[in-house]
Formats: C-alpha cells, structure tokens, sequence
C-alpha cells in the first residue's frame, strides 16, 4: 500500500536512507537535474543520508516547510516538499517575477521503478492538505514542458498555469479555485 509520511515522523531515518540512496542514483538521472541538491543529499553513505534527512525534519515548521516520504508498501520510494524560499531563493529570477515568492514551492518526484504507481499521487494528496491547512491555500511550482507526469500531477491538485517562460511552465495554486484529487 501506499503511503505518505511527514519527514518529521519518521522513526525508521536508516531504512528511509538506505531505500533513497540506492534508488536516486539508478535510473532516476531526472530527479538529480531538476532537484538538485535537493536529491543529492539524499544519496551517498547512508550515515550521510540519515543526517540530512534529520536536518530536514528539524526544519519543517508549520506555514515555512513540510516534507513527505513517499512509501510503496515499506520501501521509501519519492518524496514531496512545500518550502517559502523568499524572491533571492528562487534558482530562476524571471519565474520569482510571476510568482508570490511568499507562498511555499511544491515539488514531488518518485524514483524509477515505482513511477506511475500512485505514490505521486499520494504525496501530492498530503501536500495539498498541508497547502489547505498551513500555507493558506497558495503554492506555486514550476514544471518543464516536456515533464508531462508531472503536468498532470500537479494540474490534478488544482494548479493552473500562470505563465510559460521559455521551457518552463509556471504553476500557481490557490484553494478558492481549485477541484480536490
């Protein structure tokens, strides 16, 4: 079965490192472009992993940042983040003119060979809740035009698209408008 955990309550930190840090690297070459180092802290030595899965869990705070683990039965397989980065986080200045850089980012990825089966689902089930609950109904997220798993994901939660700048389509959510999952 499928599921979504909060960052912070997970008590098993070393079989979540293990799982993330020997899928990223395998066939998920994707997840390390688009995440950057927010995929690559979470490969390497598993002691390495395990810390920066706590430093995350230490910073998750209601209204700044949450972060899931998406789990396929035991094996911890994605994950999803909602983060207020502020204007001068934002890695492309042109999308951190549309956006309210005051509302919290959405990101999402699950690691091949668990793709298409509904654990992105289930960890944009959790986001938005918390997007509902604790960053008052607004994100935003930025997809590439050819990403269209991630279109859909992210068009199901509500998002709609706020402007295209060059390859990138930038997403906004606002819960008034939005139809649930």
């Amino acid at each position: 079965m499928n599921r979504a955990e909060s960052i912070a309550t997970i008590e098993d930190y070393e079989a979540v490192a293990w799982d993330l840090s020997h899928l990223i690297p395998n066939n998920n070459e994707d997840v390390i472009t688009e995440f950057g180092v927010g995929a690559t802290a979470f490969t390497g030595e598993v002691d390495y992993v395990v810390d920066n899965l706590k430093k995350v869990a230490a910073w998750c705070k209601s209204g700044e940042r949450q972060q899931y683990i998406g789990f396929a039965g035991e094996d911890a397989v994605g994950m999803a983040r909602l983060a207020v980065y502020g204007k001068n986080n934002v890695s492309d200045p042109a999308v951190a003119e549309v956006v309210d850089v005051g509302t919290p980012n959405f990101g999402v990825y699950v690691c091949n060979p668990y793709r298409g089966k509904g654990v992105g689902r289930v960890l944009a089930q959790a986001c938005r809740r918390a997007i509902d609950l604790e960053f008052d109904g607004q994100a935003w997220t930025a997809v590439d035009d050819e990403n269209t798993a991630s279109q859909r994901t992210v068009e199901r939660m509500g998002f709609r698209i706020k402007q295209i700048i060059g390859s990138t389509l930038v997403y906004t959510y606002n819960a008034p408008d939005a139809d649930y999952l």
